[in-house]
């Protein structure tokens, strides 16, 4: 009896508190700043960059539309033969 009672108290003890932070709203965590390692072509020194989510996602949105713009048939130069 008195096992399963310390057994009882020690699993209730060992479990975290549930305190749950507040939701941030969308333009909260859009202020918020994300830094990433990044290692430059050619070199093998990582260079820590840091910006906000909204300046990532823009920079990721750039890039994306430049990569697809690429790979459009429409945008290669041809030739003259």
């Amino acid at each position: 009896m008195l096992t399963s009672l310390v057994l009882t108290l020690a699993l209730f003890a060992s479990e975290p508190a549930t305190t749950e932070a507040p939701a941030k709203s969308a333009a909260e965590r859009d202020k918020e700043t994300v830094c990433v390692d990044v290692v430059p072509t050619g070199s093998n020194i990582s260079q820590r960059v840091c910006k906000t989510r909204k300046a990532w996602r823009k920079l990721e949105e750039t890039q994306r539309r430049k990569a697809q713009s690429s790979l459009d048939p429409s945008n290669q130069v041809r030739s003259k033969e």
